[in-house]
Order: structure tokens, then C-alpha cells, then sequence
């Protein structure tokens, strides 16, 4: 078969008109792009198209936004999550129009007649869309030691294997010498797809193990030598593998942070209530980090207005016993005593000085 020259190249619109199906999406006619073997052209309107976890056909959890779609786009059709058994739920990705989308549905195999720049550039858009929703989780991109480029055959040492822009597809490394951004060994899944394909984008890198060769290619390269469509597979089950293990980290992040926010809502509790309770010489616990401000301040008021120089014992490390009101008196040479002061002896109107009074219910401090 004699190669297509570019004035042969049909246009997206009169190739779907020729090979595709209408479909209608609208929001209430949502479609799920679940063939890798076709793909679906945006005739009319718009899509939004969203990444949904399901289990036994209903959703765990909201939907996560992937792109916004309009007339003229591509959209690739996705293969179908493998890790329904592992993890009792499967990622799907659904399109959703506005009123009047009208979607072409067409075997992928009919872009051959497509100039491949052309069909490159939306399949650049939708792994960098894609790639940049794995990575919403990544709070520190790791700086590239190495740089894709298509068309080559590199030799990587240990590091971080990156892109600076645009989309470069990474073959041929063995099983267990890279991961995936650092966590998913995506080749381990493409020995029984019979590829070994990954793209790289600059929210996504390869964490490289051993030194190693490997070949990168662009994607009008992938596209050119037929590849696409097991180049895509193997970035779907990738990237399905990824965002399962993502949500399991995220969920045990969020429960470390509760843990760690029910703890410090606990220690401030317990900080404020011991305060109080020693304004009233309370007892504390010995080990408590809480100190005697409180206390101090009253008893420096007491002592301006009785003209008593009060001395404060310092503790000589943070698991020495804490400074109680006997400990200062002691060390101030004050004496003290206990009274009792009810509201029949109307005291407040016998004694001019000053007190360093706490309360008492039935003999409770």
C-alpha cells in the first residue's frame, strides 16, 4: 500500500461523516468511552469529560474533571480498567455535552487517513490533560537529572527521566528497572499487552532504578509507525493503576491529618483547661508542657498591691515536676492559709486586702 501524500489527507469532519456513527451526548445521554479501538469526534457542541470510580455499577466518589472538549476534538476511546478484582472498583470515563452534541463515533484505524500532525496534536491534548490529573496529588515535582527527546535512543543512569513540554512516548525498558512517577512500575503491565510504551509529559516523570536504554518517539512517530493504539492502551492501564494507588494515599493522608487535627483540638483543650484549673491551684499533671503564666500574672497583682516580691521557681527541664502555688510561696517565704468564704459573712465588706481566691464544691477542687 503506497503511503497517503498530505493532499490525500481527508479533514476530521468529512472523515467522520464518511465512518461515524451519530451519537447524541447531552447531559442527561452521557457516554462512556469504554473501546480503545475507536474514538469519538465532537461534530457539535461541547463535552466535558470526567474520570468516575464505580463498584457494582455505582459511583464511590465524586467525579474528577479531566478536560473540557469542544467542536473539531478528538477523544480517544478508553480500555477497560483491569483492576476490578484487586480493588473492588474500576475508573470509567464518561463524556458529558451540553443540549444538542452530537458525538461521531469511528474506528480508530480510519486516522490513518488523517495527516498525523494533525492527529498527534489532539492526542497531545488529551495525555497532558490526563497526566496533569495524576499528578493533582504531587505536592513536590521532583527536578529532572535526564530529558526525553523523540527520535532518539538514550542511555539513562539513575535519576529522574522528564520532559521539558509537549508529549514524548518512552519504550523498550525491562520490568522493575523505572517507575511511573515515582510509585507505578508501568511496564509490568504492558508485558501481557505486548507493549511497553509510557508517555511523558512535564507533570509526569520516570523514576529510573538502573542504568538502562530506552528509545523515545513523538507522537506523530507513535502514530506513523502504527502504535497508537497499544501506546494508549498501555497509558490507560497505567494511569488506572496510578490514580487507584493515589486515592488509597490521599485517603491515608486525610485520615493522618484528622488524626493529627483531633490531637492538637485535645492537647489545646487540655492546654486551656489546665490553665484555668491552676489560677485555682488545681492539681496538673507532672508531664504537662502547660506553664504557670496564669498563675504568675495573679500573683504579681497580689504582690503590687501588698507590696510582696514573689519568687517564681524555674524547672530545670521540660520533664520536671511543674511550679504550683506552694512551690512559689516556699520560695517566696510567704505563709499561707486556707479560709473558707461564704456569701452570709459578707466578707468582701470586713477585709481591704488583697486574695488569691479558687472555688471549692463540695470539698471537689
Amino acid at each position: 500500500m503506497m503511503k497517503q501524500t498530505e493532499s490525500n489527507y481527508q479533514s476530521l469532519f468529512s472523515l467522520a461523516a464518511n465512518y461515524g456513527q451519530a451519537v447524541p451526548c447531552a447531559g442527561n445521554l452521557p457516554q462512556t468511552l469504554d473501546d480503545p479501538n475507536m474514538v469519538w469526534f465532537i461534530e457539535s457542541g461541547s463535552v466535558n469529560l470526567f474520570l468516575v470510580e464505580i463498584s457494582n455499577g455505582a459511583e464511590q466518589s465524586l467525579r474528577q474533571h479531566i478536560m473540557y472538549c469542544e467542536a473539531g476534538q478528538i477523544l480517544p476511546g478508553i480500555i477497560k480498567d483491569n483492576n476490578q478484582e484487586a480493588e473492588d472498583s474500576k475508573f470509567i470515563v464518561i463524556a458529558r455535552g451540553v443540549t444538542g452534541t452530537v458525538l461521531r463515533r469511528m474506528p480508530i484505524s480510519r486516522l490513518n487517513q488523517i495527516d498525523p500532525s494533525l492527529v498527534a496534536e489532539h492526542i497531545d491534548s488529551w495525555v497532558l490533560s490526563f497526566s496533569k490529573i495524576l499528578a493533582r496529588f504531587v505536592t513536590h515535582m521532583p527536578r529532572p537529572t535526564m530529558l526525553a527527546k523523540p527520535g532518539t535512543v538514550q542511555n539513562l543512569t539513575t535519576g529522574t527521566f522528564s520532559v521539558r513540554n509537549r508529549v514524548v512516548w518512552i519504550s523498550d525498558i525491562p520490568e522493575g528497572k523505572s517507575f511511573f512517577m515515582g510509585v507505578v512500575d508501568g511496564f509490568d503491565v504492558s508485558i501481557s499487552q505486548g507493549s511497553s510504551m509510557v508517555p511523558l509529559t512535564w507533570t509526569s516523570w520516570l523514576t529510573v532504578l538502573e542504568d538502562t536504554t530506552v528509545k523515545c518517539k513523538s507522537t506523530e512517530e507513535v502514530i506513523k509507525q502504527g502504535l497508537l493504539v497499544p501506546a494508549l492502551t498501555e497509558f490507560h492501564l497505567v494511569a488506572f493503576a496510578l490514580e487507584h494507588l493515589n486515592r488509597k494515599l490521599a485517603l491515608v493522608d486525610d485520615t493522618n491529618l484528622e488524626r493529627v487535627r483531633k490531637a492538637s483540638r485535645t492537647t489545646a483543650e487540655r492546654v486551656y483547661r489546665d490553665r484555668l484549673y491552676n489560677i485555682y491551684d488545681m492539681p496538673v499533671e507532672q508531664d504537662s508542657s502547660i506553664d504557670n503564666s496564669t498563675l504568675f500574672d495573679a500573683l504579681r497583682i497580689v504582690g503590687k498591691f501588698e507590696k510582696i516580691v514573689f519568687q517564681f521557681p524555674q524547672r530545670t527541664g521540660p520533664s520536671s515536676q511543674r511550679v504550683d502555688l506552694i512551690d512559689i510561696l516556699d520560695s517566696s517565704g510567704v505563709r499561707s492559709r486556707c479560709v473558707r468564704l461564704g456569701n452570709d459573712d459578707q466578707w468582701w465588706n470586713s477585709d481591704g486586702s488583697s486574695i488569691l481566691a479558687f472555688l471549692k464544691e463540695n470539698n471537689q477542687p
